[in-house]
């Protein structure tokens, strides 16, 4: 959910500014995908499953 949320909050900004881009969508899902890692990563051994 926090995947889909973020990517898509960060086209929002694109398309009302201008800017970041493809550039910021990318780095707003590796964000989402670091910040999951370091949340959970000692639980899960940072395996993140698509289901």
């Amino acid at each position: 959910m926090a995947l889909v949320f973020a990517g898509r909050a960060a086209g929002m900004v694109d398309a009302d500014r201008g800017a970041p881009g493809t550039l910021g969508v990318a780095l707003a899902f590796g964000l989402v995908i670091t910040a999951t890692i370091s949340a959970v990563g000692r639980v899960s051994g940072a395996q993140l499953g698509p289901a």
